[in-house]
């Protein structure tokens, strides 16, 4: 391992790289600080998958008409489903999951994902004849629900999960019931292969396994009231949509198994097996925490399926029945609990808190910290650096001197933060170096200085990344903030990095606010979100005109052309006429309906308008 905690970095130019273009590669592990004159070991190689999208983001008034646009496709759910999202699906390039997350982001932030997902959902079950094999396809309505789950309850998931989870990777024990897989294990503890060893390692993993399953069971059963309200009526909503299309008696356990399909299945089952993929754990489990959480898993996915019997080639999991069994009747009551919600609570979520649906606590851990105030002539004097635990949410920046905010704790509100930027290693002498720049006011600001400047140190480069990225999106939404700053420290009579003698000099580089680590706790950006959706249909276009504007391919009203004018339009809003690639459905030459061709022209005459702003804005000078 390196010393600043992971094996290596890669790096990759931009420039290598076109637009929308997938790439599969391998890549050369390099140290993340080589040391000159000494020869470095080789760390291997990664490889990875990398996609490089551009978006450029108008002001969000000229989103307004396709905002309303996509509002009004969702207002009356209809068997086929909605026109535009349709045709988005004929012809999105982007995969599904992330198609799925975009579309949840969007209609979250204006009120509207209740109807997207009963869109969605009506149209699924439309399709669908057999009910064994509802939502069996990896199509936008199961990744839609999928996104939905992860954006809107991961808090409640960690809620539910963490402290048993936890558990599990402290204890590390040996759990197996596969008889072959024992004596392997028993083998290589030279504890002897015959039937009575074999039996008591089995009879000892479900004494564990059981143990664990009643402190998660119970976990689960009883988080009805941390359930958020938004996706308990999203899964009355699928159940009862479920139940009108099989109200049969012989179809009863199908309303359930739907629900049961993404709250278990999707969601609670996959948290257990990979913690780290939900952010429940920092790291991977080893190779026996692993198998104790697979097996875990087995038992609660049975629960989920409303099945009992053991599959004939995991024949080693039947000492675990009879506790499936008891767990199925707990499995259907903690579902009707969960879907008595009041219905007059209200879906809209909106932009409060940054962006935020939750209140959220973004990162916390040890810091070594040295503040300054008000630069003057007298400089950083010689403050010492000491370690201070920090929490920052999405409402404030806080720290104090123990973890369990033991004696004083000082809280800043995120929305005082100006600048938050790495330091140069110069500055202080010292590595992972990042500051948070803080300009109080308002009525708790009475007694501080006009300017709070903290210099924090990170264990690594990693910790670093991750506490710059999260400070940059925990004040998303600030205003004022500061375009420039210091890389450098004021010390004596001027600053290390550009030795400028003023202490109050706003800064001699430009801020980089905007760069940020992609993070399930990403506020809500509505902008972006609009202008992703706007991009899929933008590229393809001379497509959609052509399948269902037979009449108007000729141009008549070209991409970018508004009354007349001939302003050059975005690069990436019009031109390509090929179809999509994984993820998108492909178009047709099947004739299209008159509300297909309605919903078509409000869309093309809506892009572009967009595509015109776009060109304006490309053609103005900067």
């Amino acid at each position: 391992m390196d010393g600043v905690g992971g094996v290596g970095m890669v790096e990759l130019d931009l420039a290598d790289f076109q637009l929308g273009q997938r790439y599969k590669t391998w890549y050369r592990l390099q140290h993340h600080e080589p040391k000159e004159h000494e020869k470095q070991k080789e760390l291997g190689s990664l490889r990875l998958k990398v996609q490089c999208h551009e978006e450029k983001i108008l002001e969000s008034r000229f989103y307004a008409p396709f905002v309303q646009l996509m509002l009004k496709a969702v207002e009356d759910p209809m068997p086929e489903g909605s026109p535009l999202l349709q045709m988005l699906e004929e012809v999105m390039t982007m995969d599904r999951n992330a198609m799925g997350h975009t579309l949840v982001r969007f209609y979250l932030a204006h009120g509207s994902v209740l109807p997207l997902l009963d869109m969605l959902t009506i149209r699924e079950i439309h399709q669908t004849a057999d009910s064994h094999t509802l939502f069996r396809n990896n199509s936008l309505a199961s990744k839609a629900l999928d996104q939905f789950m992860k954006v809107v309850a991961l808090p409640y998931l960690h809620e539910t999960l963490k402290e048993a989870i936890d558990r599990i990777y402290t204890e590390h024990k040996v759990c197996e019931l596969d008889t072959e897989k024992v004596k392997q294990i028993n083998k290589a503890r030279a504890s002897g292969t015959s039937l009575a060893a074999t039996q008591k390692v089995v009879e000892f993993t479900v004494l564990t396994l059981t143990n664990y399953l009643e402190q998660i069971l119970d976990a689960i059963f009883s988080s009805v009231g941390r359930c958020p309200p938004l996706m308990r009526m999203a899964l009355r909503q699928l159940w009862k949509r479920v139940r009108d299309r099989w109200p049969e008696e012989k179809y009863r356990d199908v309303p359930y198994l739907a629900v049961t399909g993404f709250l278990f299945l999707r969601f609670l089952v996959p948290a257990i097996l990979a913690p780290k993929l939900f952010s429940i754990r920092d790291e991977h489990p080893d190779q026996k925490t692993e198998r104790t959480l697979k097996l875990l898993s087995k038992v609660i996915q049975s629960m989920g399926n409303l099945q009992a019997e053991v599959d004939t080639k995991e024949a080693f999991m039947q000492p675990m029945v009879p506790l499936v069994t008891e767990g199925i009747v707990k499995v259907r009551r903690f579902i009707d609990q969960l879907l008595e919600v009041d219905q007059s609570v209200r879906s809209e979520v909106g932009l409060k808190d940054g962006g935020y649906i939750h209140h959220l606590v973004l990162c916390n851990g040890p810091l070594f910290k040295k503040s300054s105030s008000n630069a003057s002539s007298t400089g950083m004097g010689h403050l010492q650096f000491r370690k201070r635990y920090f929490e920052l949410s999405n409402q404030a920046l806080s720290y104090s001197q123990s973890e369990k905010k033991a004696g004083e704790v000082k809280s800043y509100p995120v929305q005082w933060i100006k600048v938050v930027e790495k330091l140069d290693e110069g500055a202080f002498h010292r590595k992972h170096m990042f500051q948070v720049v803080l300009v109080p006011n308002g009525p708790s600001a009475r007694d501080l200085p006009s300017q709070i400047t903290l210099y924090l140190q990170a264990a690594d480069v990693n910790e670093q990344n991750q506490w710059v990225s999260a400070v940059r999106k925990a004040c998303l939404t600030n205003r004022d903030m500061s375009p420039v700053y210091h890389p450098g420290a004021f010390k004596k009579t001027k600053w290390s990095c550009c030795r400028t003698t003023a202490g109050q000099e706003p800064g001699c580089s430009q801020c980089h606010r905007g760069i940020t680590i992609g993070d399930w706790r990403d506020p809500l950006d509505p902008e972006l979100d609009a202008q992703v959706i706007i991009t899929q249909y933008q590229q393809a276009r001379s497509v959609l005109v052509k399948k269902h504007l037979p009449g108007e391919e000729d141009g008549s009203s070209a991409c970018g052309m508004r009354d007349g004018s001939s302003s050059p339009t975005s690069m990436t809003s019009c031109g390509a006429t090929s179809l999509p690639e994984e993820g998108g459905s492909g178009a047709t030459e099947a004739a299209t309906s008159p509300r297909m061709e309605l919903a078509c022209k409000e869309l093309i005459r809506v892009l572009d308008d967009l595509s015109y702003q776009h060109g304006q804005i490309l053609a103005s000078p900067s």
